[in-house]
């Protein structure tokens, strides 16, 4: 896996694993792409 071939980005990543498992994690909106190109924001 591409992400955990740096070892600060393995570190980090199992990190956010670790905190996700342990409840946590946060659920957050995604942005739609389409609409915000449609409303000319770059």
């Amino acid at each position: 896996m591409y992400l955990m071939s740096n070892p600060a980005n393995a570190q980090r990543l199992l990190e956010s694993l670790a905190q996700l498992r342990q409840g946590k994690g946060v659920e957050r909106q995604l942005i739609d792409p389409e609409a915000e190109w449609q409303r000319g924001i770059d």
